[in-house]
């Protein structure tokens, strides 16, 4: 097959026939644990604290996460979490009970962070877009039927590295709420069909190592709905 021409593929792009599908995700949106140990120091976030990553940090199916060779340290991040794939877009979405039919589906992710990239930006105040969206930063379960959950926020989440527990929450204990998310982004950007939202990861994210065996799983009403077990490698 013939490449297409850069003005050809330029004028697609413009014109919407290469649909660039957004990956959006929450910063901050748990806090069970510190509102138990000291709930007077926690500080809630008056709104939801938007970041991103690219779809090309997707993790191909059948890959192991690989450390990348020019993290310093070493310092990868683990961030299990609920995602949500739309099925519907728009503007505007308001607090209704009806915000459930925009929803096409769920699944079980691992956010990864590359966190002295991202605790270096922050520290200058600067994004840290680098520290979130390499290759392979994302790893994503097979898609839930939205019919399998009736209630997103009733679902629990479990990480484990080398079966000893990192992470675990019910998703009705985020501070933000997934139709509050979705109110909040599209006030400023028009949501599309396929865009994914990374909801927030609970409290007991950290790093990883090379030879760690991970387990994660998303359970709803008893049942593991999803689960992801990896065994983490190192670019070499």
């Amino acid at each position: 097959m013939a490449q297409k021409s850069s003005s050809l593929l330029f004028n697609e792009v413009l014109s919407n026939k290469i649909i660039q599908r957004k990956c959006l995700g929450i910063a901050k949106n748990y806090f069970t644990n510190a509102m138990k140990t000291n709930p007077q120091q926690v500080q809630f976030p008056q709104y939801p604290y938007i970041f991103s990553k690219t779809l090309s940090s997707l993790l191909p199916k059948g890959q192991s996460f690989r450390i990348p060779k020019l993290c310093n340290n070493g310092q990868v991040f683990h961030e299990i979490e609920l995602g949500v794939m739309l099925k519907r877009g728009g503007r505007h979405h308001a607090k209704m009970s009806d915000w459930k039919e925009d929803i096409g589906g769920y699944f079980l992710l691992i956010d990864y962070t590359d966190f002295d990239e991202a605790k270096k930006a922050m520290i200058n105040g600067l994004p840290y877009f680098k520290g979130k969206a390499q290759d392979g930063f994302l790893y994503l379960s097979d898609l839930i039927p939205v019919e399998a959950i009736d209630d997103p926020h009733q679902v629990e989440l479990e990480l484990k590295i080398n079966d000893q527990v990192k992470q675990k929450d019910i998703t009705g204990n985020m501070h933000f709420k997934i139709h509050e998310q979705l109110e909040y982004i599209t006030r400023y950007m028009t949501l599309e069909a396929g865009d994914i939202l990374m909801t927030g990861t609970p409290e007991g994210l950290g790093p990883v190592s090379e030879g760690d065996k991970l387990d994660a799983t998303l359970t709803y009403k008893g049942k593991v709905l999803a689960s992801i077990s990896d065994v983490i490698q190192k670019e070499r």
